[in-house]
């Protein structure tokens, strides 16, 4: 087995390091749906954004209602 020194296992060794959960409308006009939108960035910075659908009522408090 090689050792390798900390910068170099920093530049293997992913993972995420920080994640948000909110709720949005997604889409436009009369086709919006509500969804739950986690977004992730790993630790280079990379932005990955999960969509999941979720209940009308988890997005009626935001401003932005679909027409």
């Amino acid at each position: 087995m090689k050792k390798i020194n900390l910068s170099e296992a920093g530049k293997i060794i992913g993972g995420t390091f920080a994640c948000s959960n909110n709720f949005e409308w997604v889409g436009s006009g009369s086709s919006k749906t509500c969804n739950l939108v986690t977004v992730c960035a790993d630790k280079f910075g990379n932005v990955k954004r999960t969509y999941r659908s979720a209940p009308v009522g988890s997005c009626s408090a935001l401003a932005v209602t679909p027409n």
